[in-house]
Order: structure tokens, then C-alpha cells, then sequence
């Protein structure tokens, strides 16, 4: 089988507005947030500053990555 490599410049994300029942949800979101920064990705998402979603744009923000 073979591969071939896609230049990635957007990702798109869709999680919950709360927080979830468990802390691994939120340190997942910082993670995922700072790996889409590291990458230089720019993330889409619906907007909100609230839970998870606003968990991710929060970390990218904090690292000038970049969110429409």
C-alpha cells in the first residue's frame, strides 16, 4: 500500500460547550489546543468561549495560533 502526504492547514473541531464529568476531558482539550498551534494549523470551530470548545481556543490563542 501506498501513502501519500496532504499538506493540513485547517482542522476542524466540534466538542461540547461544558466541561465534561471528568478533568481528562479539559487536559485533552489543552492538549489537542497546543498541538494544533504547534503544528501551525488553523482551527475551525463554532465560536463559543464556553467548556471544551472554549478549552482549545484558549490554549491555541495563548500560543498566537490562529481560529476562524
Amino acid at each position: 500500500m501506498s501513502t501519500t502526504a496532504v499538506a493540513l492547514g485547517k482542522v476542524a473541531v466540534f466538542c461540547g460547550s461544558n466541561f465534561g464529568f471528568s478533568d481528562e476531558y479539559a487536559q485533552a482539550a489543552r492538549r489537542l489546543g497546543a498541538q494544533i498551534a504547534a503544528r501551525g494549523l488553523t482551527l475551525v470551530y463554532g465560536g463559543t468561549h464556553k467548556g471544551l470548545m472554549g478549552i482549545i481556543n484558549r490554549r491555541l490563542h495563548d500560543r498566537d495560533g490562529p481560529a476562524t
